[in-house]
């Protein structure tokens, strides 16, 4: 199932009682037992973050491209996609080239 949130819902502000709970849980102390001990540096900088990939990591992405850059890409050979993604990461790592698309 697809959970769809538009840009209204995101920016809509809190509700007083929304802010008032978050207020409340601001002033509570935290506390760690053996069900959940606090962490240390290692295992916090090995953590999951939402959206972050590593840099091994691989995730499809569908984009939209025109007739002339698909034919283009193709005439590559078999690996155009892998071109294709290391044009992608090497235009995004140029600060350079990516100013001149932006």
């Amino acid at each position: 199932m697809t959970v769809t949130k538009t840009l209204e819902y995101i920016n809509k502000p809190l509700t007083q009682e929304k802010l008032e709970m978050l207020k409340a849980l601001d002033d509570r102390e935290i506390v760690f037992d053996e069900d959940s001990p606090e962490l240390t540096e290692e295992e916090l900088a090995r953590a999951y973050r939402p959206g972050a990939l590593q840099d091994d990591e691989r995730q499809d992405v569908h984009i939209y491209l025109s007739a002339r850059a698909i034919n283009k890409a193709r005439s590559l050979g078999s690996s155009y996609t892998e071109i294709l993604s290391r044009i992608v990461e090497s235009t995004l790592s140029d600060n350079e080239m990516l100013k001149k698309y932006l």
